[in-house]
């Protein structure tokens, strides 16, 4: 889980303590997203062959309704970027860290409570949604990592994201003032430097954050662009992700005939276990009717 840099995301364990039984099944539910990240990877190491993933083209890896993909359904899709929420998702996770979240407290426990929600009370196409989304994130994630140079870890965004931190310290009172900071041991100096209180700290970090988050320091021609790449890196990952999984697509509306992937995979597994009667009580699942 990391909190510091311009994009990357945060993101804790996926599973959650319990019997071994639930370990092991959750487990081989989001299975998927493992084997997402490791798809990405491949692709993102050979887009070299296929154009530039952030640039002018992406050949065979380009979705067929590169005209309007929020609108449009690719032909190996069951739904359009904008039925799948995909914007919004991809908007959320470009967001810098703590221009999201005043402290790693206030992201940890709305986590907490998701996953406690899916873990004990959701079902349906609610938990399939969280389920999809959380996928996403893991996805997005991952697909981090693989960046250009100039949009990810310690490039052009990072950098102007930086002085933009540095720049409202000084507006603020502090110069020089290190902000862009999340270890107890850092954030204890910058308190012992400033004289902020812990609140106040978290205060100062939080809205400066929000103002760097705009990218005051960029020409607005250079941010816009690079901030379409980023978007569009992510939106590669998230296509190739629905090209290898096209059953993993649920979307943000359920009607009849939605896609239940996590329901229906949570099924399998438990009509192969010693008590399948239990196993669908306790994943709040139904089993079919047996003759």
């Amino acid at each position: 889980m990391t909190e510091t840099g311009t994009h990357e995301t945060g993101h804790a364990a996926l599973g959650r303590e319990g019997s071994p039984r639930r370990r092991r099944l959750v487990a081989a539910v989001i299975a998927v997203v493992l084997v997402t990240v490791a798809v990405w990877i491949g692709f993102a190491s050979k887009s070299s062959d296929s154009g530039s993933i952030g640039g002018e083209t992406v050949d065979s890896m380009a979705s067929p309704a590169a005209v309007s993909p929020s609108l449009s359904v690719p032909p190996e899709r069951r739904y359009s970027d904008l039925e799948l929420g995909l914007d919004a998702v991809i908007e959320e996770e470009i967001m810098p860290f703590y221009a999201r979240y005043r402290s790693f407290a206030d992201w940890e426990e709305p986590y907490e409570e998701r996953q406690r929600y899916l873990d004990e009370e959701a079902v349906g196409h609610e938990r399939e949604r969280l389920y999809f989304e959380r996928n996403l994130e893991v996805l997005i994630g991952g697909a981090y990592e693989d960046l250009p140079l100039e949009l990810g870890r310690g490039g052009t965004l990072d950098r102007a994201y930086d002085l933009a931190m540095e720049g409202c310290a000084d507006a603020a009172g502090w110069p020089g003032l290190k902000i862009n900071v999340s270890s107890e041991a850092a954030v204890d100096d910058a308190l012992a430097i400033s004289g902020l209180t812990y609140e106040g700290f978290l205060d100062l970090r939080h809205e400066c954050a929000k103002q760097a988050a705009t990218y005051p320091t960029l020409d607005p021609v250079v941010r816009d662009e690079l901030l379409g790449r980023l978007r569009e890196h992510y939106r590669a990952a998230v296509y190739e992700y629905l090209r290898e999984f096209p059953d993993a697509e649920v979307p943000l509306v359920d009607h009849e005939g939605a896609p239940r992937p996590f329901e229906e995979t949570t099924i399998w597994i438990c009509q192969k276990e010693p008590d399948p009667a239990a196993c669908a009580v306790e994943f709040r699942v139904e089993l079919p009717a047996t003759e």
